[in-house]
């Protein structure tokens, strides 16, 4: 692609344009060719624009990206004057689909999600062949001289989505790896923080998806996942189960879980694959009250907070670690992570102490008589239904998040729902052995209050599961938000479609990771096979749970 010397080199996991270039679709995510500065590149591929869609370079491949909207799954017609995207650019587009378009001429094409369009461009005297492909997802081209654990550092970003009238152009955003386990993986998830376009150390929000104005997103690999969308099936179905995070003031509040959607990401101008954009849990999804906090003309004076007061007893942890089962109070601050107030600001992990002493250190009675008062019954009900559902075996001893707001009860949400519907955390198939998942002993609190039936939990989760199973909870109907998902990423993964799913097994051949070549477990026909057997099961053990 360059005329220039190439030799290899060790990064951090991507590629970096311009001082790097990607390989090429599937290499060693670790290896990248590295261009010698002082070699002037004589031929490059800039950015254009349809009219006003936006259409990204993908270096690696020779392709252009584009994203018309939701309305292209039919053949529609798209018209526009085409561009170079940098007005700097010498690049002419000359051909697109075998019609020569003269200089300063529309061009009108019927498209559709899935063609690949040839199109040429004249750039610097010489003629070049690329590939316009139309995907049915938004796209987000990033850029960035380096991505590291810590700290977010500063790039770019264009995020292009047909379905909302133009778009904002690059803008600055800070980004960093995220994840634990996942770092190890070929293919990086990340955490975006988006920036101002004036005070590029000032942070933006933005709308992505019809969702809410932030400034922090997360860009989820689903590695481990060939449906990509394990994860958001089941906060999808827990954000339909609790329509809000809680009750305070008698009024329904915050959002009970995150929302996202799927887009294909563009990185350092080479494709980088199918990915989910969604939000984080935080204190304003939860919407929980802000602590009260003096200030002075040092500013905030978190050292001047009246915290005996109940009115500041807002707090936000997510537990983190394996062990986070409600076991260990020695563990405690190991085990989990306080994410509001900041820990920095307030160390608040007397209120967690507090509640890991009802777990640990009252009697049976004790316990009956104070948990409700404590913990907001259909939050954790919900939560456990939720993980029996899914046999979700990675949860409750870690990932989920726990929250007060003020004065009320503890409240519950998941978190890391890819491990889930017959895989395993690693991938693989796991359909026998999740069939038969219960393990309430697996957390303290949800021991408690299962093997006491006096706490009402029991009787609780029976009348919740036949609720559910009459609605949310049947075979039908999350197979169909498998199959709405997958009918816009792609169905046919035998590679004889272009779609993003498709696009990113080229691109991570081993997606999946133990469960790799597996193509079944992609499919929501496997999910379904496994639900009619797993609700089943769980039918029984709801039936049998004990009521006094």
């Amino acid at each position: 692609m360059f005329n220039s010397a190439l030799k290899l080199t060790r990064s951090i996991g991507l590629a970096v344009f311009p001082i790097f270039a990607a390989c090429g679709a599937g290499n060693d995510s670790d290896i990248v060719a590295e261009i010698e500065t002082e070699v002037e590149v004589s031929i490059s591929q800039p950015d254009l624009r349809w009219g006003t869609h936006a259409v990204i370079a993908d270096l690696g491949e020779g392709r252009y990206f584009l994203s018309p909207g939701d309305n292209y799954t039919n053949r529609q017609p798209l018209s526009g004057l085409w561009t170079p995207a940098d007005p700097g650019s010498n690049a002419v587009v000359s051909s697109v689909d075998g019609q020569t378009v003269p200089d300063g001429t529309e061009v009108t094409l019927q498209i559709r999600h899935g063609d690949r369009i040839p199109i040429e461009l004249q750039i610097a005297g010489a003629t070049r062949q690329f590939t316009l492909v139309v995907s049915p997802l938004p796209l987000l081209a990033i850029q960035a001289d380096a991505i590291v654990d810590e700290p977010k550092l500063p790039g770019r970003y264009q995020w292009v989505d047909g379905n909302v009238e133009g778009d904002e152009g690059q803008q600055n955003l800070a980004i960093e790896l995220r994840g634990v386990t996942a770092q190890a993986l070929p293919k990086k998830a990340y955490a975006i923080e988006f920036r101002k376009t004036d005070e590029p150390d000032k942070s933006r929000n933005v709308q992505l998806y019809n969702l809410r104005n932030d400034d922090d997103w997360i860009a989820d690999a689903a590695y481990r996942d060939l449906t990509f969308v394990r994860n958001l099936v089941s906060h999808d179905i827990y954000r339909d189960m609790q329509p809000q995070a809680h009750i305070s003031d008698n009024q329904a509040r915050g959002q009970s879980t995150i929302a996202g959607g799927l887009a294909e990401v563009i990185l350092n101008r080479n494709y980088h694959g199918l990915y989910v954009i969604h939000e984080r849990i935080d204190r304003k999804l939860l919407d929980l009250e802000k602590v009260t906090v003096p200030e002075d003309e040092t500013g905030d004076r978190w050292d001047l907070v009246d915290f005996s007061n109940p009115e500041n007893g807002s707090v936000l942890f997510k537990a983190q670690a394996i062990s986070a089962s409600f076991y260990r109070p020695e563990q405690i601050r190991e085990d989990f992570e306080q994410k509001y107030p900041d820990l920095e600001d307030a160390d608040r992990f007397d209120q967690l102490e507090a509640l890991f002493d009802l777990v640990h250190n009252t009697t049976s009675n004790e316990f009956v008589a104070q948990v409700g008062d404590v913990i907001d019954m259909p939050s954790i009900v919900d939560m456990w239904l939720l993980r029996l559902l899914t046999a979700n075996t990675d949860t409750l001893g870690k990932n989920y998040y726990l929250a007060r707001n003020r004065t009320g009860k503890w409240f519950f949400q998941p978190w890391d729902y890819d491990a889930t519907f017959g895989v395993s955390w690693r991938g693989a198939e796991a359909y026998a052995q999740t069939i038969e998942f219960f393990r309430p002993e697996q957390n303290l609190l949800i021991r408690r209050l299962w093997s006491i039936p006096q706490t009402g939990f029991n009787a609780a989760a029976q009348t919740r599961w036949s609720q559910l199973r009459q609605s949310l909870f049947t075979t039908s109907a999350i197979r169909a938000r498998f199959d709405s998902y997958l009918a816009v990423a792609g169905t046919d993964t035998s590679d004889e479609q272009e779609h993003p799913r498709n696009r990113n097994l080229r691109r991570w051949p081993e997606s999946g990771n133990e469960g790799a070549g597996n193509n079944a477990l992609g499919e929501s026909a496997y999910i379904a096979m496994w639900l009619d057997e797993r609700l089943a099961f769980v039918d029984q053990k709801i039936a049998s749970l004990r009521l006094e």
